[in-house]
């Protein structure tokens, strides 16, 4: 099963995500940021990350670069 990361801090949106690629059977976790967001998403490994570029108090894109 295929992997993928929704990286959010709107809760709503992360969840209306999460149902809709469950139900095409993907396996689908939700981050909304913070310090520990790159630990987790390393231990995820996610197949593919959906990211929100302009997080609260975060760069997206030095997230993006870290990620890759």
């Amino acid at each position: 099963m295929k992997t993928i990361l929704i990286i959010e801090d709107d809760e709503e949106l992360t969840s209306l995500l999460r149902k809709i690629l469950q139900k095409k059977g993907f396996r689908a976790e939700g981050l909304p940021g913070g310090a520990w967001l790159l630990d987790e998403a390393r231990r995820i490994k996610p197949d593919l990350v959906l990211l929100d570029l302009s997080l609260p108090g975060t760069d997206g894109e030095s997230i993006f670069r870290e990620l890759r």
